[in-house]
Order: structure tokens, then C-alpha cells, then sequence
């Protein structure tokens, strides 16, 4: 009987084992949050997510038993699922309420990844080891197909081109902060660290704001090559980026049309579909030697139309006035959105976008071209980061010392507890003095305070100096609205104090 007993458990077991084991089917989950996300098993390593009209996710899996770890490979972090209703169901640990479940089987398609090396051979360990990874390992990993490897190899270099790199001065204590040192002052250290915060700060604010600069041709030639190499939406669209900035438009279209064909961005395709009406020698940038002057439009720009005109002014709209510059060969045209507008001049008189809100967009001049009479070169002084502190008192402090940067920081200060009229007069002082920020921070209160007597203001700066940066910013302000609001309301803050 015992033998009998162990004869036919035997097949009891193996037919059950497959279930316990927690294998994973190929084919799509689909989620159970009535959103229109997909889950696809597309083989025994690869699984891919997608949801709207957006590129797919890629994810390394490693499946054990019924625990299976999704390792995202486009941005770096970790999933972990739970098999259930034997691999028909995967729910995650996470507190998610996307429960995906099996909808339709496929056959497994072919690996597509380039070969597996020492990152996919522990992805664990890899994935944690990304952010301090050395360039050579990141290379490696990126040769993988790892495509954050390759984002952060790109990162690597973007900071060796000292955009959005902190100084080295924060790097070793200064003597004063090191208690080994016999300089060592508590006293003095705190100074300092205020200081050096100061300093960052300021430059952090200020390489928000510019615009990169190219990477070196060396890095841009293994962009092309990483992107045709590992063809993921998430790298090609950072290398069409990249290859955009330095103004190598066709290897940006190439690595767009990647992005498209192999990436299965709808958005790369768009863009790309726009560019490729452009031959190569129509999209070969030329040196900005002069403003624009003229009417220029684009399919699908929201700035378009742009009416270059005399002195710079460039007009999007009835209430949306700018001023353009020539910088190194570019024309940059002022904004408030945090940098400026650059363009590059085609062949054929036509403009290309190069900042991220004209990233791959052709203008084209509507109609002949006019004369334009020439830019105003206004006269503008920095704001020197002398004041090493964000707090009221001792910014006022700075300011009655002479610290044109502790006025603007305390007028920061009231403006943020809504004391707008407190505020005026702090940058009124700094603009006077030909600083950009503080006439700019001006025009800001007026619009929170509906104060139409800041225009006033600025134009009593500007009848002493015809260049003084108050003229453009009082030519450039749309006060319309600062009107409007002063009819329709009373000012925020009160009517200014006497």
C-alpha cells in the first residue's frame, strides 16, 4: 500500500508544481483602476508597461517563486509584484491600487537587449550602486542596455561643463570649520557656512536659469552612437536634446526618428514627422550677425506669430512685448519665464528654436523682410551676492549697510507675507542702481498691488538715463493688466503708505 500511496502521489505533485512555481505568461495584464494601463510580459526577462499615448517603460524582471522584482532599466528604480491566481494576477507590494491581471496570452518575442555583463548579472546590486557609479562602470552598464546607466554617464558630463555644478569652494571645510585645524572658530565657521550658503545659493538661482551649454563633440559622437546602440525612447529623446543644444539638427532628427521607430514615443514622432520636411542643408545653422526684422510664423509654436521689430522689440501677441539681443552668435529674446528664448538663424530666412520651449521648432519669415532700426544696448549691473543670509532682520541689516542684495532679499521677504508695499520701495532702491532683478521684482509688485505708479517710478529712471534697464522693462511690461487689476480691485496690501 505504502508503495501504491507514493506511486500515485507522485503525479499529484508534478502537476501542481508549475503553479506553485509562480511562472510568468507572456502576453498583456491589464489594470483593474479603469485606467488604460498595460502590463506586457514581452519574454523571460523583459516587461513593459504603458499607459496613454506615451512610450512604453522598460523593466528587467527576476522571478522567484511567487515574488517577482521589476528593475526599472529607462529610470533606475525598483517594483516588486505578487503572483497570484496561478501567474494570472500580479499585485504590487507597494500601496498601489493597480492590480493587473492577464488578458490576453502572446508568444514570448526574441531578446532585443544586448548581451547581459556584470550590471545584469546582479541587478540588485547594480541598481544600487548607480548613483556612485564610476563613468567606466556606467559605460559598461549602459552597453547593456541599461538605459538610466547611460542618463547618468550623460549627467556626468553635463556637469563636467560646470552647468548645475556647485563650487569647489564647498567642497573641504574651510580651516576655520575643521576642529583639527588651529583655526579652528565655531564663531567664525558659522560666518563662513552663511557665506558660502550666500554664494551657492545665488549661483544655483543663476545656472537654474542659463541655458546649458553643448557638451563636447567627443560626448555628442557617443551620444549618437549610445542611442543607435540602445534604442530606448528615454535615451534618444535625451540625446536628440543634447545633439539639439549643440546645433547638430540632423543627428537631433536621427536620434528622434530612433526615439519613434524603436522607442514608440508618439511624441518623437511628431516631432520628427515636422522635421523631416527639412532637408540637411535647410537645417545647417548659420552665426546670428544681426536682429531679425519681420514676421515670423510656425506650425506649432504657441509663440507664433513673432514680430521682430525696431530696437529689438519683439511682439507675440497684443499684450506679450520682449527685447531681443545678439549673445555669441544667437538671438536671445528676454522672458519672464526664468531664461530666454534663443534662436539660431537657418538658411532661406528662417529661425530655429534652441531653448526647451522651442526645443525643434522652424519659424519661418511671413511675407518680406523690413528695417529695423538697431537694438538699444541698456546698461545693467550685476547684483553682487554680498549678504550671506534669507532671514528679514538680517537682511534689512545688509541693506542699511549698503547691500543692494540684502534690499532685494528683504523685499522677498515682505513680499512673501504679503506686504507687497513694504516691498517697493526695497526694489526700487536696487533698480535704481541699473540691476535687472530688482526693476523686474518691482514690476512684479505692481501686479500684485494693482500700482500703477511703479510705471511712474521707472520712467523717472529712465528721463535721467536713456539706458538705464528701467527703459526696457517699462517698454516691456504689460501694463494692461496691471491697470485692469487696479480698476476691478482695491490694491493687495492697501494703498502705498506715505
Amino acid at each position: 500500500m505504502k508503495k501504491l500511496t507514493i506511486f500515485f502521489g507522485l503525479p499529484i505533485l508534478l502537476s501542481i508544481a508549475p503553479a506553485m512555481a509562480g511562472t510568468l505568461t507572456c502576453g498583456n495584464y491589464q489594470a483593474n483602476d479603469f485606467t488604460i494601463s498595460r502590463l506586457t510580459v514581452v519574454n523571460d526577462r523583459l516587461i513593459e508597461t504603458s499607459a496613454g499615448n506615451n512610450a512604453p517603460t522598460r523593466f528587467l524582471y527576476e522571478n522567484d517563486r511567487n515574488r517577482v522584482t521589476l528593475h526599472n532599466i529607462d529610470a533606475g528604480y525598483t517594483d516588486i509584484y505578487t503572483l497570484q491566481d496561478h501567474g494570472r494576477v500580479l499585485k504590487p507590494e507597494r500601496n498601489s491600487p493597480s492590480i493587473f491581471r492577464l488578458v490576453e496570452t502572446r508568444p514570448c518575442q526574441a531578446d532585443t537587449l544586448p548581451p547581459p555583463g556584470a550590471c545584469r548579472a546582479d541587478l540588485k546590486r547594480c541598481f544600487d550602486d548607480l548613483i556612485s557609479a564610476s563613468p567606466p562602470d556606467l559605460k559598461n552598464y549602459c552597453e547593456e542596455g541599461i538605459t538610466v546607466a547611460c542618463i547618468r554617464l550623460i549627467e556626468q558630463w553635463r556637469q563636467q561643463t560646470g552647468h548645475d555644478r556647485l563650487s569647489q569652494e564647498t567642497q573641504e571645510p574651510p580651516p576655520v570649520c575643521r576642529e583639527d585645524s588651529p583655526e579652528f572658530d565655531s564663531e567664525a565657521c558659522g560666518r563662513e557656512i552663511l557665506r558660502v550658503l550666500g554664494t551657492e545659493v545665488a549661483a544655483t538661482f543663476r545656472s537654474i536659469r542659463r541655458q546649458a551649454p553643448p557638451l563636447p563633440s567627443v560626448h555628442l559622437d557617443s551620444l549618437s552612437t549610445m542611442c543607435h546602440d540602445t534604442p530606448s525612447a528615454v535615451l534618444c529623446n535625451r540625446a536628440a536634446e543634447e545633439l539639439w543644444n549643440a546645433g547638430r539638427f540632423i543627428d537631433a532628427r536621427s536620434a528622434l526618428q530612433i526615439a519613434c521607430d524603436a522607442g514608440r514615443d508618439p511624441t518623437a514622432c511628431k516631432r520628427n514627422a515636422v522635421l523631416t520636411s527639412y532637408s540637411a542643408a535647410e537645417l545647417t545653422p548659420l552665426p546670428a550677425t544681426a536682429l531679425p526684422c519681420g514676421r515670423y510664423i510656425s506650425e506649432i509654436s504657441l509663440l507664433s506669430p513673432l514680430d521682430f521689430g525696431d530696437a529689438g522689440l519683439v511682439e507675440a501677441g497684443p499684450d506679450t512685448r520682449m527685447r531681443a539681443r545678439l549673445e555669441n552668435g544667437q538671438i536671445r529674446v528676454r522672458h519672464d519665464r526664468g531664461d530666454d528664448f534663443t534662436f539660431q538663424p537657418l538658411p532661406e530666412q528662417r529661425l530655429v528654436g534652441l531653448d526647451q520651449w522651442n526645443r525643434y521648432t522652424v519659424f519661418t519669415l511671413d511675407g518680406a523682410p523690413r528695417h529695423c532700426s538697431p537694438p538699444i544696448d541698456y546698461q545693467e549691473n550685476p547684483l553682487v551676492a554680498d549678504c550671506p543670509t534669507a532671514d528679514l532682520t538680517g537682511a534689512e541689516a545688509c541693506c542699511a549697510r549698503g547691500s543692494l542684495h540684502g534690499c532685494n532679499i528683504a523685499g522677498h521677504q515682505f513680499a512673501l507675507r504679503g506686504h507687497w508695499e513694504k516691498a517697493k520701495p526695497l526694489y526700487a532702491k536696487v533698480c535704481e542702481q541699473n540691476i535687472r532683478a530688482g526693476c523686474e521684482n518691482l514690476t512684479y509688485a505692481a501686479l500684485e498691488t494693482g500700482d500703477g505708479t511703479v510705471r511712474d517710478t521707472l520712467r523717472r529712471f529712465c528721463a535721467n538715463n536713456s539706458r538705464h534697464v528701467a527703459c526696457d522693462i517699462e517698454a516691456t511690461t504689460s501694463w494692461r493688466w496691471i491697470d485692469l487689476k487696479q480698476d476691478i480691485s482695491p490694491p493687495i496690501g492697501g494703498r502705498p503708505e506715505r
